[in-house]
């Protein structure tokens, strides 16, 4: 490490409790209880589910260190470094390490600066359906994050590109009471410009699976443009997966869009919208369940939408599905000649 006066302007300026927080996704507390208990604690950012990683003091500086993994150990230079892919042992990365840390605690201020900070609140659902600002507090994907994405189909590439991994929250300026787990997961997307979906895939039957500002029926309105067919899909990570699925085949002029939710019914104005966009045909793509078959009863009946549904002759609920069952590449042939069929496309 060459630049100490740039080390020396990290360590006088930010907490290292807070630089090792906010990389890791841990809370400050988590970290002073582990400094003063001399225990360990679970490291949220790779995935871990029992208790492996230390904190302790050595004169100014704070080491961390993971029993379960080598690659999380040593001061902030070091941890920081292996997250970010860089080597603080050679000049040019570890200036590199030093502008990531300065940018990213200046954000962090200035999300306290900006955000009230109040008490912990369980957010209750009268305060859900009025809220009008959701503000995610980010930390870095971990390896079981990915692996939850992989299972659906979804590379490091396309989850990094269409996702951001949430440590916790703030609606209306109120603080949530959750905090990021390897068990509990949170991964957000943006549904319509300025505005945010939280999805916690691991979810109970009594807690929400969904939190969101957006009020529109269709997601990523802003990509519908001119084109001749439409599929409207019943979820942003479907989306995702079929939008991929049709770039790699190099077909082109259909446009893929995540419905807010299955049973959504199309407004009228709306409707007219898509009916002057769309030059040939829309169709729907949904779970092949009642929820999935009754909608799509309504969209045909209502808007003469025919259903593109190719995982059905599997018994399949949805393409996703229909990965985790048989693999991407499978299912990608199986899609792409169906949706062939359907547009009529050599």
């Amino acid at each position: 490490m060459t630049d100490n006066f740039t080390r020396d302007l990290i360590l006088n300026n930010y907490s290292q409790e807070d630089i090792f927080a906010e990389y890791l996704g841990i809370s400050y507390d988590d970290i002073m209880w582990s400094i003063n208990k001399g225990r360990a604690i679970i490291n949220t950012h790779r995935g871990d589910e029992r208790p492996s990683l230390c904190f302790k003091q050595y004169y100014n500086k704070l080491i961390c260190k993971d029993f379960g993994n080598g690659c999380y150990c040593g001061d902030i230079f070091q941890v920081v470094g292996y997250i970010i892919g860089r080597d603080c042992n050679i000049a040019l990365d570890f200036n590199i390490i030093c502008d990531d840390i300065m940018r990213r605690m200046d954000n962090a201020r200035y999300r306290k600066k900006y955000i009230s900070e109040r008490p912990d609140v369980k957010i209750e659902s009268e305060l859900l359906s009025g809220c009008i600002d959701i503000v995610p507090v980010y930390k870095y994907f971990c390896n079981a994050d990915y692996a939850y994405f992989a299972k659906y189909g979804l590379t490091r590439k396309m989850v990094n590109s269409n996702y951001k991994c949430v440590a916790t929250y703030y609606i209306n300026e109120y603080k949530s009471v959750y905090r990021s787990k390897s068990t509990n997961p949170c991964y957000c997307y943006e549904a319509n410009p300025n505005k945010v979906k939280l999805v916690f895939p691991y979810a109970t039957k009594n807690e929400p699976r969904f939190l969101t500002n957006n009020k529109l029926v269709i997601e990523n309105i802003n990509e519908l443009k001119p084109c001749n067919y439409l599929i409207l899909i019943k979820g942003f990570k479907d989306k995702v997966v079929l939008s991929n699925m049709i770039q790699e085949a190099g077909i082109h002029n259909i446009i893929v869009l995540p419905l807010s939710s299955e049973s959504v019914h199309i407004p009228v104005d709306i409707a007219q919208v898509l009916k002057k966009l769309v030059s040939k045909h829309i169709y729907v793509c949904l779970d092949c369940d009642a929820t999935g078959y009754r909608s799509m009863t309504y969209f045909k009946d209502v808007h003469n939408y025919n259903s593109f549904v190719p995982h059905e002759p599997y018994g399949k609920k949805d393409i996703t599905d229909l990965i985790k069952h048989i693999g991407y590449d499978k299912t990608k042939v199986i899609v792409i000649d169906k949706l062939k069929q359907l547009c009529h496309l050599n």
